[in-house]
């Protein structure tokens, strides 16, 4: 919790007076990823309300009850995923030669272990049915588990990820072509939440409210296609305030970061080296 100390791990980008005076690199950092969020936000908002609307199309609670409706979307969706889905490890060591055996039985307890540690099952459903439904899955491997050693992959929603307009791919092909310059998504966390990761920092000037966001619109959609009421409206207070932060992976300054911004893009609470 040393801001001094921090400080040097994110590459010398952030003040030893975290909460003090503004950094000029924070306003460089806020600047940047504010155009690079516009130009794919511009690019993909077509394509993103598409994919929105096809979740009616997939779960229609709307429909009229006395009406008779073929599901053929959910049902061909579904068919697909259950032929693709696996919920176990998908490998298995084998002893390259003789006496390695009680070495593979080992790694194959370790696999088994870390797999369900990871919930992979879980990860790998919602991974498997967003590629089918959206044509891209997105699972971001950052975070650690300290205790099980192991990671915490997290799906990355394909309704709400903004990406770069020249990207093929995350990373590309061998050459590095076409790999992803800058992209990210708005997700909602409590302050409690945030506090929890030594990372984070400003949190006493953000500001409470939703915004009116790609993440906000998402969500209408969703319970629109399951036949809920709009929630979006409702407010928590106190602890369970929920602050819209955007997550944006970039370049700044010659490296790779995850940094996160408050406040409609407008404040630094995280920046993360990758």
């Amino acid at each position: 919790n040393d801001p001094e100390a921090y400080s040097k791990q994110a590459g010398k980008l952030l003040a030893p007076k975290i909460d003090g005076d503004k950094n000029p690199l924070h306003e460089k950092a806020v600047t940047q990823i504010q155009a690079e969020y516009e130009e794919c936000w511009q690019y993909c908002r077509i394509k993103l309300k598409e994919n929105m609307s096809r979740l009616r199309l997939y779960n229609n609670q709307r429909k009229d009850k006395a009406a008779v409706g073929d599901p053929l979307l959910f049902t061909t969706h579904q068919t697909v995923l259950a032929a693709l889905y696996y919920d176990h490890v998908g490998v298995e060591f084998e002893p390259r030669e003789e006496g390695d055996e009680d070495a593979a039985i080992n790694m194959n307890a370790l696999a088994e272990f870390d797999y369900d540690e990871m919930r992979k099952a879980e990860h790998d459903y919602e991974w498997d049915w967003d590629a089918l439904a959206f044509g891209r899955g997105l699972s971001f491997f950052n975070e650690f588990d300290i205790k099980s050693k192991t990671p915490i992959p997290v799906v990355w929603d394909s309704l709400t990820f903004l990406r770069d307009p020249r990207a093929v791919s995350v990373h590309g092909n061998r050459l590095g072509q076409g790999a992803l310059r800058y992209g990210g998504r708005e997700v909602f966390m409590t302050k409690w939440e945030m506090k929890e990761n030594p990372e984070y920092f400003n949190l006493g000037k953000l500001q409470k409210g939703k915004s009116d966001s790609v993440s906000s619109e998402a969500k209408k959609e969703r319970d629109k296609a399951q036949g809920l009421s709009d929630t979006s409206a409702n407010e928590n207070t106190g602890d369970n305030s929920e602050y819209g932060i955007l997550q944006w992976v970039t370049h700044f300054e010659g490296k790779k970061y995850l940094i996160e911004l408050g406040n409609n893009r407008t404040l630094l609470v995280r920046i993360t080296p990758l």
